[in-house]
């Protein structure tokens, strides 16, 4: 299930269409199925003329996704930072529900920009948790924004990622997770 996953993930950010370059990083047959999973890079990395995007899939929820993915998913996404910092980069993690531990990693990470040397680097860590749900319905508004722009999607999908950062506006993990709820609904 999880190589569909991955998959699945990498079919609808590839329908984002004016990427410089998709990366898939596991390893695949001729027809992109994936075989096989590489657990020190991230998921998925997308590199667009404005922006960079590492994106993490999971079906883990509960204790099992705080334990197990804040680190790695924070880790990948610093060091592709690191690699790619001539442009804003962003990090999308995908998964069935967000563990409520899982949101209070990102919040902090996100709203203290203190991962490693990030401050010194100038990094900004822009990590946005969403649902499965979340995800679709953000897809979907992007399908629609599309049909009457035929150019710059990459712009219009980076202005949409933008609205779910942490804020000056958003003190605590609370109206995070609400804040995020309520972009996706405004949609």
């Amino acid at each position: 299930i999880s190589k569909e996953l991955e998959f699945r993930i990498y079919a609808s950010i590839a329908s984002i269409n004016d990427a410089i370059e998709i990366e898939p990083t596991y390893n695949s047959s001729a027809d992109l199925v994936p075989r096989s999973f590489t657990s020190s890079v991230p998921d998925l990395t997308s590199k667009y003329r404005t922006f960079g995007l590492v994106t993490e899939v999971t079906n883990q929820e509960s204790q099992n996704q705080w334990k197990n993915e804040p680190t790695s998913v924070v880790d990948h996404y610093y060091n592709f930072c690191t690699e790619n910092n001539n442009v804003e980069n962003f990090c999308i993690f995908i998964a069935p529900s967000i563990h409520n531990r899982t949101y209070q990693d990102f919040f902090t990470y996100s709203k203290y920009n203190n991962f490693d040397d990030s401050l010194n680097l100038g990094i900004d860590l822009n990590i946005i948790p969403l649902t499965f749900n979340q995800w679709s319905k953000l897809l979907m508004y992007f399908v629609e924004v599309k049909k009457n722009n035929t150019s710059d999607d990459h712009k219009i999908f980076k202005e949409i990622l933008s609205k779910f950062f942490v804020n000056d506006d958003i003190s605590n993990v609370n109206s995070w997770k609400e804040h995020i709820e309520n972009t996706v609904n405004n949609l």
